[in-house]
């Protein structure tokens, strides 16, 4: 049996469509982090995934464009 009122739905008929409002959920994120949400449950643990995952997957790829660039300056080195 389906179950309509997971948390994954509840945000988005109680709060917002994350795919659509990045802000609201960016700004959600910070007061969850804050402890400071006036938000249900449901929802924050939702704002908080959704937050991590994105933070997580900033951070990698800020650490493959440093790998990128430190390969680029060895490079540039070793052809001099």
């Amino acid at each position: 049996m389906y179950n309509n009122k997971n948390i994954y739905e509840q945000i988005c008929r109680r709060f917002c469509d994350p795919a659509k409002d990045t802000e609201k959920i960016f700004n959600e994120y910070m007061l969850c982090l804050n402890k400071a949400s006036k938000q249900p449950a449901s929802i924050r643990e939702v704002v908080l995934e959704i937050g991590g995952r994105a933070v997580s997957m900033y951070l990698e790829k800020r650490k493959e464009r440093l790998e990128k660039r430190r390969l680029q300056r060895k490079q540039r080195k070793e052809k001099k």
